[in-house]
């Protein structure tokens, strides 16, 4: 969000029929491509479950870090990674408490099909731009953490140097 708390729109077409079945044809095939180990169609992306879409997002945050889990409420946790990751626009705590509705999933497919992207980019030319990625998800894991108490994550017990 910029400096006053404005929401910033997202200029993508996310709303649009083609758009939506692109985004999912790139997640199937990146899904299927990276060991994916779930049943995966356009089908189940039309309108996935909250249990599809936590397997599907878990899995690709997992390709960031082996290590990641989520601990806390998945609500709290979803918007503050994908800020520290740098995804453009905000996910609302809404919808991710109605992620196969139609106005909330286009928001939700989004944000996968950028995070997607994010990945494929990353895997390319550099490890170390993967490794940074990898702190700065665990950076927001943390710090969502903070009132819940220490992290239960492996990679808890070596502190790393932030890189924001």
């Amino acid at each position: 969000m910029p400096s006053g708390g404005r929401k910033v729109e997202d200029p993508r077409p996310i709303r649009d029929k083609a758009y939506m079945s692109k985004s999912i044809r790139k997640l199937i095939i990146y899904l299927s491509e990276h060991g994916y180990d779930r049943s995966i169609s356009s089908q189940i992306l039309t309108s996935p479950t909250t249990k599809d879409f936590l397997a599907i997002i878990s899995f690709l945050l997992a390709n960031v870090d082996a290590n990641f889990k989520f601990i806390g409420k998945f609500e709290d946790e979803i918007p503050s990674v994908l800020k520290l990751v740098g995804y453009p626009t905000t996910v609302g705590r809404s919808a991710l408490t109605a992620i196969g509705n139609p106005t909330s999933w286009p928001q939700l497919l989004a944000a996968l099909s950028w995070l997607t992207d994010l990945l494929k980019v990353c895997a390319r030319p550099s490890p170390v731009a993967a490794l940074e990625l990898a702190h700065r998800v665990l950076d927001a894991a943390r710090r969502s953490r903070r009132a819940a108490g220490p992290l239960q994550h492996p990679a808890s017990r070596h502190p790393r140097a932030p890189f924001a």
